[in-house]
């Protein structure tokens, strides 16, 4: 293991130091933190939002990046970046925002500090979906956990699994608070009925119980 994280970090050295968007400007090798790839074979289900790579942009103290090899690892809440061989991801304190490009639409991520949370394990990324006329904001915090295989006398659980646990928030005060979709809130916070932004939600993959 140690050879290994020894050679990715060589690489990486050789790799990132040229690393440059479509606009030809370079990428600050601070931005990047290597790792290894956890194996997946012995697990159900994987922790990424998506697993295949998508095109996508980084919004950053120092400019726009496009043109860029993302994946979004909901479960360790961390963005990937694919550049030849090597993974790699953002260190969460260089990005404002990214957009991750899919067929059917681009998909809005911003990075939520302290100051807008109430408990420092919320820090992180959240999708921003705009919703009504106001175009008001939704967010979702995309979160797989990975459930521990149980292999007691009782197993239920064979097998380690990731299960998709979305949550709805909106800002209120400039402060996240969980969201309940009901026909009140929907009406009252986004100017539209539930089943509208039930749809929106089906477009991005989200069904939620009520």
């Amino acid at each position: 293991m140690v050879k290994e994280y020894a050679m990715i970090l060589f690489g990486l050295q050789a790799c990132i130091g040229y690393a440059q968007n479509n606009s030809g400007r370079n990428l600050p090798t601070s931005f990047f933190i290597p790792f290894v790839e956890s194996s997946l074979t012995e697990v159900v289900g994987d922790p990424y939002l998506s697993k295949d790579w998508s095109q996508g942009t980084i919004h950053t103290a120092n400019g726009t990046f496009e043109g860029l090899l993302l994946r979004f690892n909901i479960a360790s809440d961390i963005l990937e970046h694919k550049r030849g061989t090597f993974t790699m991801y953002f260190d969460k304190k260089a990005l404002d925002e990214f957009t991750i490009n899919t067929p059917e639409h681009d998909r809005r991520f911003r990075f939520m500090d302290q100051g807008q949370v109430r408990k420092k394990s919320r820090i992180g990324y959240y999708e921003v979906v705009s919703l009504g006329q106001d175009s008001t904001e939704l967010f979702i915090k995309h979160r797989k956990n990975l459930y521990e295989a149980d292999l007691g006398a009782y197993s239920i659980q064979e097998t380690p699994e990731y299960r998709y646990e979305p949550k709805l928030l909106v800002l209120k005060d400039n402060l996240l608070v969980k969201a309940r979709l009901t026909n009140k809130l929907c009406e009252d916070h986004f100017g539209m009925p539930k089943a509208k932004v039930e749809e929106v939600l089906m477009t991005l993959g989200i069904s939620l119980d009520d």
